[in-house]
């Protein structure tokens, strides 16, 4: 389910334009646990390097928040739209941080989880399709 924000939007106005192929860059978050997930705010910073660009190197931040993300579910939020894509374009993650309950630290009035991502402590895999996985 992508978060229906200005940037999916616009990614929506790109893909349904056609003329050219396009890349589309979205981090995907997925309720693995067994229950849902309640008030989950996403933050991820990412440095991206496009050569069609003036500016070929820039930093982009973005931020969602979802009241309940069921188990299995996921969520995907727009980072990058190449409209003119080349091989050596790349959008890589900087930090990303989540906060997140659930039903019963909400009845207890117990804080928010928080999990931070560091690159440098988790594995990337690249999958047919360029897909990336952060593990």
């Amino acid at each position: 389910m992508p978060v229906d924000n200005e940037d999916y939007q616009g990614a929506l106005r790109e893909h349904n334009s056609g003329g050219q192929p396009k890349e589309f860059v979205f981090a995907v978050v997925q309720n693995v646990g067994r229950g849902p997930a309640t008030n989950l705010v996403i933050e991820a910073q990412y440095n991206v390097r496009d050569s069609t660009n003036p500016m070929k190197n820039y930093s982009v931040k973005r931020e969602a928040s979802l009241p309940i993300l069921e188990p299995d579910k996921a969520i995907a939020l727009c980072i990058y739209v190449s409209k003119v894509p080349t091989s050596d374009d790349r959008v890589e993650l900087i930090s990303a941080m989540f906060t997140a309950s659930d039903f019963y630290r909400d009845a207890m009035r117990e804080p928010t989880q928080e999990i931070k991502i560091v690159p440098g402590n988790h594995h990337f895999e690249s999958e047919a399709g360029c897909i990336v996985r952060l593990a």
